[in-house]
């Protein structure tokens, strides 16, 4: 059995430690704001698709990373992810 780069372990897994941090915070600031948000909006009606659009687009987003990490490896995946995510969060 081969062992796993110990140089590529070292940056890629703090990478996913903070890739997972950040989604969890920014889906807990959603939960948070989406009522004020669809009640700003007179969107109350729209409450569910509010949230069903936020998660569908974090699991496509996630089927698609996994089928890509084969063809272009994780950090290459990684780091787009990351700066998918930060351009969205601004």
């Amino acid at each position: 059995m081969r062992r796993a780069d110990s140089g590529r372990s070292r940056t890629l897994l703090p990478g996913l430690l903070l890739a997972v941090t950040l989604h969890a915070f920014h889906a807990m600031a959603v939960v948070t704001v989406i009522p004020q948000v669809a009640e700003d909006l007179d969107g109350r009606a729209l409450y569910g698709a509010f949230f069903s659009s936020y998660f569908l687009a974090s699991l496509l987003g996630l089927v698609w990373a996994g089928q890509s990490l084969n063809h272009a490896g994780a950090q290459r995946i990684l780091g787009l992810c990351l700066g998918v995510f930060g351009l969205g969060v601004l």
